[in-house]
């Protein structure tokens, strides 16, 4: 009998490969465990990624902020994975960013993420990050924009 695996073992090693992903540049590894579109919020609002190209504009930018800041490592602390239903997980995790020698960069931060099955692959649709504009993190979050600032208000009206 195959047991399944746990809410948490799932997301677990979702957060670990996409942490690995960002620190080695390895956008194939790091957008498989993503949805497009996908939403991404903020407490300075929602963005809605639309196209594997906007998603490699978002995860360029985050590695672009790490490297300007000196970030050479994140560890994730999974703080609470459950099961909304068999295809839906709601997580919720601690980032810790660090620089070298374990220097710690910025406070942590936590994230809000919904994460269902689709046809056997469990994809991220939705991150809440708990930031605001005067966070550092935002910055990195949002830094894809400076290349391709858009409206998203049709796309918000029409979700």
């Amino acid at each position: 009998m195959n047991k399944r695996k746990t809410a948490y073992e799932i997301t677990n090693v979702m957060i670990k490969e996409t942490a690995e992903a960002v620190r080695t540049r390895d956008f194939e590894r790091f957008t498989r465990h993503f949805s497009i579109p996908f939403i991404m919020e903020t407490l300075v609002g929602k963005q809605y990624i639309q196209s594997v190209n906007e998603m490699r504009q978002h995860f360029e930018g985050v590695c672009a902020f790490r490297e300007e800041n000196a970030i050479v490592d994140t560890v994730r602390e999974n703080i609470s994975a459950e099961f909304c239903d068999t295809k839906t997980i709601s997580l919720t995790h601690i980032s810790h960013l660090y620089q070298a020698g374990g220097v710690v960069f910025d406070r942590p931060y936590p994230t809000y993420s919904i994460i269902k099955d689709v046809d056997g692959e469990w994809l991220t649709h939705y991150c809440q990050y708990a930031v605001g504009n005067k966070d550092t993190f935002t910055q990195a979050l949002l830094k894809y924009l400076e290349k391709t600032p858009r409206n998203c208000a049709a796309f918000h009206e029409s979700h």
